[in-house]
């Protein structure tokens, strides 16, 4: 594929990226300041039980295949047969523990082994049925990021627009869970359309799904132990406190910084290609740039985490939660560095143990939190409620970062990952102070609040550019030259649209000076008009 071709494509994918972060970003705000209401703390309570109890099934019926598919993929990448072969041995294989999870949620569920919450938990289990039918795999190993996020964002328009309909006072949470995992099976369904253009037919006789099952066993220790413990909290919240308010109190913080920190894992996703290719090849240090970008990337976003909203929880939580919601803004000041602290674990774990064949040690890392989670939380939740949760999830995070930071220690430069964060970390100090200084003397309003959280972002943004952060200034750089440059360079191909000539060769020059602009341009077609040959000149320069 000529060069230029290959950069546009991975810009495209980067713009789906950003289009997909900031729809994910604002569709749960908008959603949940009119399911606060609605629902009340008790009906969100419910939800959040019942969603951390579902999880253990809907992550059986995962098992290991997300980090098996996508790293077995990449090996195919280039033999159709082979992935297409590979497809199909993952969803069936896939389809056992589905099946098995399915069964055993309805069978409890029917015999009211949930109590009050068993129906609750039957239409819960149309998520297991999601996980059967997902083939979103096939599509990220394709680069065909696109699809994802168009599907994405209908579901999550669907689902809006049916919860302002149909969902109308705390006895619907019900109507809720359908609506929700409704919309994301009826996505998956539509996801099947386009999977015949990535595969093509295959003998029966050469599946065997089977084979797949031993590997993704071994993954599946760090898969459940990863997911169920960082929902255990709210299972155990439940369990201990028997109130669907100090559930609803936890969830709704929960659900504003697993918001924030989406957009960290999506933009660290973005290098996850660069840093599998980096691996095949052998690139030693070029990977540990790659992660070390990564980390910067976290330091900028968490850091601006971490500074913020424990600086406007209070109006926050006064605001746009409501006086039902007391409680949250504690939590929520708590639970603010938990994009920083599980953005950089990502970096470690998802973009390099696991990329790296290191499993054991990513599994290590994940138990030894689980434990540890698990361990704090009963006593902290016993004498603070779903506030001791959120201490005991932070406790478990640093300890599961620490853990890996000791096992890389030997491979990557520890000391460069945190002297990247110093910068960070003085203009997080600049924001709080900013934030918080205007929410303390301005009145408590959703407008004051707003012009709080504005004044520190300008505050981080500020300090980052005083102190003079390289990761920042490039970034603002090249954002910079991409949106006031294009008018630049259009201008520059259109003076010289009419004297580029394409040479016997297929490569690209100039009239005035010969100057080489670009062997493979051309490519095997030397025909282009003089208007095409302009615009392809000009698509190449900006890329």
């Amino acid at each position: 594929m000529p060069r230029n071709l290959r950069k546009s494509w991975k810009n495209n994918n980067r713009a789906w990226h950003v289009a997909n972060t900031f729809f994910v970003l604002c569709t749960p705000l908008i959603m949940l300041a009119y399911l606060i209401r609605v629902l009340t703390p008790e009906g969100v309570g419910q939800y959040s039980y019942a969603s951390s109890m579902i999880t253990y099934f809907t992550v059986f019926a995962a098992l290991g295949f997300g980090y098996y598919a996508r790293r077995e993929l990449v090996k195919e990448r280039d033999n159709a047969y082979g992935r297409s072969c590979l497809f199909w041995d993952i969803f069936l294989c896939r389809l056992v523990p589905t099946l098995m999870a399915l069964g055993i949620n309805v069978i409890l569920s029917l015999t009211g082994a949930y109590g009050e919450k068993s129906f609750l938990m039957l239409v819960m289990s149309s998520n297991v049925v999601a996980v059967a039918i997902d083939v979103g795999f096939i599509f990220r190993d394709s680069d065909d990021y696109g699809r994802i996020v168009l599907r994405n964002v209908a579901v999550k328009l669907v689902t809006m627009l049916l919860t302002f309909l149909l969902v109308r006072s705390e006895s619907d949470v019900w109507k809720y869970e359908l609506i929700h995992y409704g919309a994301v099976i009826a996505g998956n369904i539509v996801m099947w359309a386009g999977v015949p253009g990535l595969i093509v037919k295959v003998r029966i006789s050469d599946l065997r799904p089977m084979r797949h099952l031993p590997e993704t066993l071994r993954l599946f220790v760090p898969t459940i132990v990863l997911n169920v413990y960082t929902m255990l909290d709210k299972t155990l919240i439940g369990a201990i406190t028997h109130s669907d308010v100090e559930n609803g109190y936890y969830e709704m913080a929960d659900v504003v910084i697993r918001t924030v920190l989406t957009s960290v894992i999506a933009g660290i996703a973005l290098k996850r290609a660069a840093i599998e290719r980096e691996i095949r090849n052998g690139h030693t240090e070029q990977l540990k740039e790659e992660i070390y970008s990564c980390a910067s990337f976290v330091w900028l976003t968490g850091g601006a985490a971490a500074g913020l909203l424990p600086a406007v929880a209070c109006n926050l939580g006064q605001t746009y939660f409501g006086g039902d919601y007391t409680e949250v803004w504690r939590i929520l000041s708590v639970l603010a560095f938990l994009p920083l602290i599980i953005g950089m674990s990502s970096v470690i774990g998802a973009n390099y143990l696991i990329p790296t064949g290191q499993d054991k040690k990513f599994t290590a890392s994940v138990l030894t939190g689980a434990v540890l989670n698990i361990s704090l939380n009963i006593p902290f939740i016993i004498f603070f409620g779903a506030f001791g949760a959120a201490i005991a999830t932070i406790i478990a995070e640093c300890t599961v970062i620490a853990l890996q930071l000791f096992f890389v220690r030997k491979q990557l430069s520890v000391a460069e990952i945190f002297i990247r964060g110093i910068k960070n970390v003085l203009a997080g100090g600049a924001a709080f102070a900013a934030a918080f200084t205007l929410s303390r003397v301005l009145p408590v309003s959703v407008g004051y609040g707003a012009l709080a959280l504005l004044a520190g972002c300008a505050a981080y943004l500020f300090s980052l550019a005083a102190l003079g952060s390289k990761y920042f200034l490039g970034g603002a750089k090249r954002l910079f030259s991409a949106v006031f440059g294009r008018k630049n360079r259009k201008r520059k191909c259109e003076r010289t649209a009419e004297d580029i000539r394409v040479d016997e060769e297929g490569a690209v020059y100039t009239e005035h000076d010969e100057t080489h602009i670009g062997d493979e341009l051309a490519g095997d077609n030397a025909h282009y008009s003089d208007d095409a040959t302009a615009e392809h000149s000009c698509e190449y320069e900006q890329s």
